[in-house]
């Protein structure tokens, strides 16, 4: 069978970068916290384009496939720093973002990845807008991955862990949550598509928080 010479071309980036996905399976989130349930980025990525979609669908709204995209790979550099939990890099992002940067710049370097597959399969946050071309697909992919952050966290509470480290995640995170929702209701009064899928994911947390039983402070 007859064969491009881009592919032939690419065939060593492919399996560089087939080697960094795969290595997401391998990198545990939430570190720190005694967890029930199995938790790594790899399960992360594909349950924020999970959710994506599903609000596409009850929200009955095209999904865009660069965002799609975002949300698979946003984290793949992560098999070559780790996971860096949330408090963290909310206390220091340029200097989180400085480090993903290096390092992959670094990396890409040495196994000859061109800088549109960078941005396509290697995407840091500076790279979310040129990936995406719009400040509000930023925006909402931030929302999107605490969400599915905190649905996790549910489901450990679910299955029974009330480990204070749970709650205190389940406390960061909603008020993170509310946070990013609050910015991105304030900043996009004139588009409609994205306040209904604010409102949509707001009313969808709220009530599990309720069906958890949990007090009002854990509502967003």
């Amino acid at each position: 069978m007859a064969k491009s010479k881009d592919f032939i071309a690419n065939l060593s980036a492919l399996q560089a970068l087939q080697k960094l996905t795969l290595g997401t399976n391998h990198v545990e989130r939430w570190q720190g916290t005694p967890q029930l349930l199995p938790y790594n980025v790899s399960t992360h990525a594909y349950n924020c384009a999970m959710l994506y979609m599903q609000l596409c669908f009850v929200c009955k709204q095209a999904m865009d496939a660069r965002r799609l995209c975002a949300l698979l790979c946003h984290d793949n550099m992560e098999s070559l720093t780790g996971d860096l939990l949330a408090p963290a890099k909310d206390s220091a992002p340029e200097s989180w973002d400085s480090i993903e940067n290096e390092v992959q710049e670094k990396w890409a370097k040495e196994n000859k990845i061109y800088r549109t597959m960078m941005q396509a399969f290697l995407p840091v946050e500076s790279d979310f807008l040129s990936l995406v071309h719009m400040e509000k697909s930023l925006h909402l992919l931030k929302i999107i991955d605490m969400l599915e952050f905190l649905l996790h966290a549910q489901q450990e509470y679910r299955a029974g862990n009330r480990s204070e480290k749970v709650l205190d995640g389940l406390r960061y995170g909603g008020a993170s949550l509310n946070r990013r929702l609050n910015v991105a209701q304030k900043t996009f009064l004139d588009d409609e598509k994205v306040l209904d899928l604010c409102s949509c994911i707001r009313y969808y947390y709220n009530r599990q928080v309720r069906e958890l039983e949990l007090n009002d402070a854990y509502l967003v």
